[in-house]
């Protein structure tokens, strides 16, 4: 466990550490003229929003989750530049270009350097051109590309070489190759020396299969800005094959390759001015065809993803652990409590308990009566009682007979010397309820005792007598009648008769 949560923490580091590197940083202010301010970033898209102060002296670029290198705070300005300086807010920075008079601006992004470039602008004082120029690249800000696309098109029809490098690399992003490289290879022509330009050249070429001029492309890419690699765009699909052209290029057949050439000798001069302004000061740029966002955000997410995998894992582990446990304890209490066999009702263990009820039953019935106080009205009472039941025997005498055979079973049940229950061997009575019985078996045989002490002489017929000779042998008043019945069915040769009858029956 201690291992898991180790690993843990050190994830969460490294996700730390990785998002921390994923943040976006401002490597390098370059002041490249007058009026040109350019910020170079460490990854691409860049997300940012511009403003202009209220006294219209200062433009202020707003970065969010950015971070600056300590070279990167402050840099002198030339011409209508001033100053540039940086200020943090927690995560975000603002860059304020300082002017020295009320100007416009503009603030585009440069996908190969990644980077914003800022421009001060007097609108009321530019070409036509410049006017087309410039509008784009306020759309271009915001991505509203259709736009950009057709103002950055009026202005290479009136020969600007910048818009018409802009206009190449937005092609050149939707897979128009063919009329992306007209538009690139004009703006080289008009002197463009924006190392963005060698970039999206170098990887026009490659996409042509031009290996020769990709390479020379990439390497004053690289001269231009001590970069290690030229950056290469992602392009989802080629929209024009072979040399098919879908983009208006008529007017970019007016240059000749003799100016070309020129300008060519001309832009080793002046991209001087750009070396070193892109390498970053702490940390060198690695070789990839992938601009530097996209290895950061794939990085991230693989921590993310591995976090999430350790973390299952480690849940996983802490429930297995607890079932584990749960199971140990489980067996432990199953060996030191043994287990009951569930009970079996079989016939014999029914049997027996029907019979142990009735023999409770027998036991309370036949327990001897509590003496009472003698009164004549509860003699009186009981003599009317004895001579509504002797009626009532008379009466069914039927029914006496049937009784007398039952008492006969009884009485060769009681002359065994044991009165044995069949008992289930794997589940033995209660102690309460053996005991019981063994009472009821007790108090039968009393009840047996008494009656043969009675003898088989000639019974009282009386009821009051019966009544007494009851009460003193502590037995019911029906088994002495039982008895008299019995003495009186012997000297009978009719209800003999009649008793043999019934067996045959």
């Amino acid at each position: 466990m201690k291992i898991l949560n180790f690993i843990l923490i050190l994830s969460i580091i490294v996700i730390s550490d990785v998002s921390l590197s994923a943040q976006q940083k401002l490597q390098a202010i370059n002041v490249l003229s007058g009026t040109r301010v350019q910020l170079v970033m460490s990854n691409y898209p860049i997300e940012y929003s511009t403003q202009l102060a209220q006294d219209k002296r200062k433009i202020i670029i707003n970065l969010t989750n950015t971070s600056v290198a300590d070279t990167a705070r402050s840099k002198a300005g030339s011409g209508l530049i001033s100053e540039v300086y940086v200020q943090s807010q927690k995560k975000n920075l603002s860059v304020f270009v300082s002017l020295q008079e009320e100007h416009g601006y503009t603030a585009a992004p440069l996908p190969y350097t990644r980077s914003i470039l800022i421009d001060a602008v007097r609108w009321d004082n530019l070409s036509t051109s410049d006017d087309a120029y410039y509008t784009a690249l306020l759309a271009l800000e915001d991505n509203i590309l259709e736009s950009a696309k057709r103002d950055f098109l009026s202005a290479a029809m009136e020969k600007h070489g910048e818009a018409a490098m802009f206009l190449g690399i937005i092609l050149l992003q939707q897979g128009k190759v063919n009329s992306a490289l007209k538009n690139l290879e004009f703006a080289l022509n008009k002197g463009v020396t924006l190392p963005d330009l060698f970039a999206a050249l170098s990887q026009a070429y490659s996409i042509k299969q031009d290996k020769t001029k990709s390479n020379e492309f990439a390497e004053r890419f690289k001269t231009s800005t001590s970069m290690s690699f030229s950056p290469q765009l992602p392009i989802t699909t080629i929209t024009e094959p072979d040399s098919a052209i879908t983009e208006p290029v008529a007017h970019l057949i007016l240059d000749t390759n003799e100016v070309a050439k020129d300008t060519i000798k001309a832009d080793t001069a002046i991209s001087q001015k750009f070396e070193g302004l892109f390498a970053d000061s702490t940390k060198k740029a690695d070789d990839s065809f992938i601009p530097g966002i996209y290895n950061q955000i794939l990085i991230y997410v693989a921590g993310i993803a591995l976090a999430i995998i350790l973390l299952i894992v480690l849940l996983y582990l802490k429930w297995r652990n607890k079932q584990l446990l749960s199971k140990n304890i489980n067996e432990k209490t199953a060996k030191t409590v043994p287990k009951r066999p569930a009970p079996r009702e079989s016939q014999a263990s029914q049997q027996a308990h029907l019979q142990a009820q009735k023999l409770f039953a027998a036991k309370a019935y036949s327990k001897n009566p509590v003496q009472k106080e003698n009164s004549p009205a509860a003699e009186k009472k009981e003599t009317q009682i004895e001579s509504k039941a002797s009626i009532n025997h008379q009466k069914n005498k039927d029914e006496l007979i049937e009784t007398i055979l039952n008492i006969s079973k009884d009485k060769q049940a009681l002359s065994k010397d044991e009165y044995t229950i069949p008992q289930e061997k794997k589940k033995p009575l209660s102690a309460k309820l053996e005991i019981a019985m063994n009472l009821a078996v007790e108090q039968r045989k009393i009840k047996q005792k008494n009656i043969n002490s009675i003898g088989s002489g000639a019974i009282d017929l009386s009821q009051s007598k019966l009544t007494d000779m009851a009460k003193k042998l502590g037995i019911e008043k029906g088994s002495l009648e039982t008895k008299k019945a019995l003495n009186k069915i012997e000297k009978d040769e009719a209800a003999l008769s009649k008793l043999k009858n019934k067996f045959k029956k």
